[in-house]
């Protein structure tokens, strides 16, 4: 499928969704349209980087307020944002109880974050048992057989581990943590899967600005981030170690793989991609979603909203962000 084909698919996926006809700008001479959206502090960056080209092409001003997925998700429903961007799926019966549609946009990576002196980028190698044990404060010191047998030539700094996790309603920490429950049957015996839980260990922090800064600033400090946030900050994330010999390192590549083996989706797009269902796929991938109001249909903010949530979802600038568009699967994976 042609690039040209996906960007046909997004704006008809947009369209139907908030009932629109065409994308055409406003007319001239109409009061200027100000939008207002509110959620995932993912795609904070993301967004503030493409209000400015949304602005000075269709004259419509954006305001995004970065409160986490399901502030943003409770703001839209009560009708205090026009729109919501949101990594904590909705399913089909919630959807339609707060009477919303769901648009899938774009995929990233999740990964662990690390600061270990002298450790750079890639070099460390976790198990999924390994990541649990950390989490679960089992494993309190860097040194731990657990990791150095996944590591027997690094030089490991024999610092104590600090847990970080994050405190607020979070579709990191969703994703995340269903991979630990996939990966860590302790994990998954006695946490389980959520967007906000009770965490048996660490320090809790409030958006993914809060963790970048918590891990940065303490030796010896674990956590979660979303990928393309890590390499802009310089942190350095650890390889996932699937089997005796094997591993895989977050990029375009595995993310694409993972993609290539998805299922079919449900009405609703909810989907949680945090298996690894190939060789060199890698198991944590987040969707990110606009929400709108389906009471909003055919006005002329649903439309504004429309125009902004397909900018985001074609814009060239997803590659800068390490963001892979919806559908890319499609277009990319097998070469088409």
């Amino acid at each position: 499928m042609s690039m040209a084909r996906v960007l046909g698919v997004a704006r008809l996926w947009l369209s139907v969704a908030l009932g629109l006809g065409s994308f055409a700008a406003g007319s001239a001479g109409a009061a200027p349209v100000v939008l207002h959206g509110a959620g995932s502090t993912l795609s904070a960056d993301y967004v503030e980087a493409s209000r400015p080209g949304f602005l000075a092409a269709s004259g419509t001003a954006v305001r995004y307020d970065a409160v986490g997925s399901g502030e943003g998700i409770r703001r839209v429903a009560t009708g205090d944002v026009d729109f919501a961007l949101t990594d904590v799926p909705l399913t089909e019966f919630e959807l339609k109880q707060l009477k919303l549609a769901q648009i899938p946009l774009y995929y990233c990576g999740i990964v662990v974050v690390i600061n270990l002196p002298g450790v750079r980028d890639g070099e460390l190698r976790l198990s999924g048992a390994a990541i649990g044990g950390l989490f679960l404060g089992e494993i309190t010191r860097w040194r731990d057989p657990r990791i150095v047998e996944t590591n027997p030539t690094l030089a490991i700094p024999d610092l104590p581990v600090t847990v970080v996790h994050r405190a607020d309603t979070s579709g990191t920490s969703l994703v995340f943590t269903s991979f630990l429950a996939g990966a860590s049957e302790a994990w998954a015996q006695r946490i389980g899967q959520g967007s906000r839980l009770s965490w048996p260990a660490g320090t809790g922090v409030e958006g993914g600005a809060g963790m970048r800064d918590a891990v940065r600033a303490t030796a010896g400090a674990i956590g979660y981030l979303e990928y393309g946030n890590a390499l802009r900050e310089g942190l350095a994330t650890a390889e996932l170690g699937t089997g005796k010999d094997d591993a895989v390192r977050a990029g375009a590549e595995s993310f694409r793989r993972t993609l290539a083996a998805r299922p079919p989706e449900s009405p609703s797009h909810y989907q949680l991609l945090t298996r690894a269902p190939t060789p060199g796929a890698w198991p944590m991938l987040a969707t990110e979603y606009g929400l709108v109001r389906l009471k909003d249909r055919g006005s002329a903010k649903a439309e504004a909203v429309t125009r902004f949530l397909e900018s985001l979802a074609v814009s060239p600038t997803l590659a800068d962000f390490q963001f892979l568009p919806y559908r890319l699967h499609e277009a990319g994976v097998r070469g088409e």
